[in-house]
């Protein structure tokens, strides 16, 4: 049979024994027949199930292609591999096609697009192995590009000359640590060649050794005219400071010293202030402690003078406004059930259920021309006296009108075209973002709130991909879309990758698309664009305040995205799980890197 222009397979039911349709079922067959109209494709076989695949002309002059309903109905629905590159004969041809154009040869069989094959590069050098993808990705001859052990060994001898430094060890390889003494008066460090070459020196010169930040500490003590009371043993490790305040001595690492000098009880941060202010604050109030004090988030029992029972509440809730709960009406179960109770009579409506508390739901009679409903306590208590349906009926157009007329306003300002006819606001409608991809279906309420082109959103989430492919490829540990808990503007700011070493967070990376740099009517327009400069500002600020390293790349620079990682990172070809320790700083690729 066929409906909506699909053929349905004999083995779907579609229409039930009673005549009519399976809804689940037809909602499915609904969704797809939308999005093939919305998409401009073409169903060539018949639906049999929503995981079994169709095949779909997608009008696009490459061969039709199988694709289940269900992947096909997503958000960013499965198109044709042809088109977005993703095909084995795609690989293949956009490879050969590479070679061609720089004119090197392939001097061994093409397997797939991951497999090494062996590369002329015509540049003098011996021939070398790349997979097809990284050649795609920019990657060339390794002793031009200076990835080789060779090139590597030459650049690292080279670079001692040029500094006038001395090799007092045997060098192994790129990774391996070597003994260099930098003449600069400090005893000889070890680094490894690759990060030498990085500009990595002496750790003395640059303020990272263990004795400088001893010396540091010391000093600092000094200059607040400080004494410290316990034996220093690293940057990390409590000691204990008298900070000559009239406080009892506090512990700090030395660390967290230098950042902040100052005693926890002069900060308010001391559990014996938190006690002291709690008890001034009730004294000031007029109220009594009836039990012992443990701690501020430990309960204890007031009473508030004011005729009802004394009540549990910790010290931090009382310190932050929070009093008696029969005074503040958000009340005992006893006074709620009261409240409820005297509501329902004086409406004349009757509950037909058991009361257990104010939020659990209740079943009420609102004596209207429409069945009893299920409604909790507090909501009756905060509501206009009206059964579900009456509610709805009394506001639906209005809300409908208010909701059009918003979402307007909205395609307006943001310089779109709304295409198809606005039902309700969890009714999809189609939009044309005028940013050269085709309209998109988006929900009312998401438009409202900030959804953009899914083909935009496709474009700026690339550079993700390629970067958490690198990642996994090289077995760094990483975490996508990281948190701080206190970097926060409009919700918490995230970073597109946190990458870890031995368990400490060593970087972050973010990717910028062109909405980063330049006003883009058809994501936002203005009001967008420096939401997003306020959010860059802040991230950029926090590392740069926290010391923590931060990567940033550019959209222009995606070609050169493994190629800035492995920089950045050190990445060496035969361990590639090493990382080298790099400094913090806020780094940003703009201009090419292979002029540099």
């Amino acid at each position: 049979m066929k409906y909506r222009e699909i053929a349905v397979d004999d083995c779907v039911k579609l229409i039930n024994a009673d005549g009519n349709y399976n809804k689940r079922i037809k909602d499915s067959i609904d969704k797809l027949a939308e999005c093939i109209e919305s998409r401009g494709h073409k169903l060539l076989s018949s639906y049999k199930g929503n995981k079994t695949a169709v095949l779909i002309d997608f009008k696009c002059g490459h061969e039709p292609r199988r694709v289940t309903p269900k992947d096909y109905k997503k958000k960013n629905g499965v198109g044709c591999d042809r088109c977005s590159g993703h095909s084995s004969e795609q690989a293949r041809e956009d490879f050969f096609k590479r070679l061609e154009d720089k004119g090197h040869k392939l001097l061994s069989g093409y397997i797939n697009n991951t497999e090494e094959v062996l590369i002329d590069f015509k540049c003098g050098h011996k021939p070398s192995k790349k997979t097809p993808k990284a050649y795609k990705l920019g990657q060339e001859c390794v002793r031009c590009s200076g990835h080789s052990s060779e090139q590597a060994r030459e650049d690292f001898f080279k670079h001692l000359e040029d500094k006038g430094h001395e090799l007092l060890s045997e060098y192994i390889n790129n990774t391996e640590e070597v003994l260099i003494d930098f003449k600069c008066g400090h005893e000889p460090s070890k680094k490894t060649p690759k990060a030498y070459k990085l500009g990595q020196e002496c750790v003395r010169c640059s303020g990272h050794s263990s004795e400088q930040a001893r010396e540091d500490f010391f000093k600092h003590l000094e200059d607040k005219g400080h004494e410290l009371l316990s034996e220093y043993i690293n940057n990390t490790e409590e000691v204990l400071i008298d900070f000559k305040c009239g406080h009892e001595p506090s512990k700090k690492t030395p660390k967290a010293y230098k950042v902040r000098q100052e005693c926890v009880r002069c900060s308010g941060h001391s559990p014996v202030q938190a006690k002291e202010d709690f008890i001034k604050m009730l004294v000031d109030n007029g109220h009594e402690l009836l039990s012992d004090y443990v701690n501020n988030t430990h309960e204890v029992l007031i009473d508030f003078k004011c005729d009802h029972k004394p009540y549990m509440r910790t010290p931090k809730e009382y310190k932050s406004g929070r009093v008696c709960p029969r005074c503040g009406n958000n009340s005992d179960t006893k006074v709620a059930k009261e409240d409820f109770l005297a509501l329902l009579k004086s409406n004349g409506h009757r509950l037909l259920s058991k009361y257990i508390d104010n939020t659990t739901i209740v079943l009420i009679d609102f004596k209207c021309s429409h069945k009893p409903s299920t409604v909790t306590p507090k909501s009756y208590k905060s509501g206009n006296g009206l059964c579900k349906k009456c509610n709805l009926n009394k506001d639906w157009y209005k809300q409908s009108e208010e909701s059009l007329k918003s979402l307007l306003e909205k395609v307006k300002k943001n310089n779109h075209k709304l295409l198809s006819k606005y039902i309700d606001t969890n009714t999809k409608v189609l939009i044309n973002f005028n940013c050269g991809h085709n309209p998109s279906w988006v929900y009312p309420h998401r438009y409202k709130n900030g959804q953009k082109c899914q083909q935009c959103n496709k474009v700026n989430s690339r550079g993700e991909i390629v970067i958490k492919g690198y990642l996994k490829k090289n077995k760094l540990r990483f975490k996508p879309q990281f948190t701080f808990g206190d970097l926060v503007y409009k919700g918490k700011l995230r970073f597109d990758f946190a990458v870890y070493k031995d368990k400490e967070l060593y970087s972050l990376i973010e990717f910028d698309g062109r909405q980063h740099f330049t006003l883009v009517d058809h994501m936002g327009g203005e009001d967008y664009f420096k939401e997003i400069q306020m959010k860059d500002k802040l991230k950029n600020n926090y590392c740069l305040e926290n010391n923590i390293r931060l990567i940033r790349i550019k959209y222009t620079k995606f070609d050169e995205i493994e190629y800035i990682l492995e920089r950045e990172f050190a990445i060496d070809s035969e361990k590639s799980s090493d990382v080298i320790s790099f400094y913090p700083k806020v780094g940003y690729y703009d201009s090419s890197l292979r002029n540099n």
